[in-house]
């Protein structure tokens, strides 16, 4: 609901990408993406799902709601840091491909 709050409150209806757990209180990550995406305002916000699983049925769910990336919480902490670097620094259209080779990174 936090989310909604600052989304609303800060105009950040241009922001480059919000990472989402599925596993979060009151409601959660997947009732938030959907809500994302029915949001005229903030559907083209590019949405990655952070999370522990690595489950196929979550990594499909993800997608299926509009997720444009699913990331397995890494065990290296280095891994993770060289991943959020790559998303910081990537443009939308190269997200993927730049990403592309990190084991905990699904793409469908």
């Amino acid at each position: 609901m936090e989310l909604f709050d600052l989304l609303s409150k800060h105009n950040f209806v241009n922001s480059d990408v919000i990472f989402l757990d599925i596993n979060m209180p009151k409601i959660d990550g997947w009732e938030c993406l959907k809500q994302l995406k029915n949001n005229p305002d903030y559907n083209s916000i590019p949405v990655i799902i952070y999370s522990t699983s690595s489950a196929k049925k979550d990594i499909e769910t993800a997608y299926n709601l509009g997720a444009q990336l699913f990331l397995s919480k890494p065990e290296d902490f280095r891994e993770l840091t060289k991943i959020l670097e790559v998303v910081a620094t990537s443009s939308q259209d190269s997200l993927l491909r730049n990403l592309k080779g990190y084991k905990c990174v699904k793409i469908i």
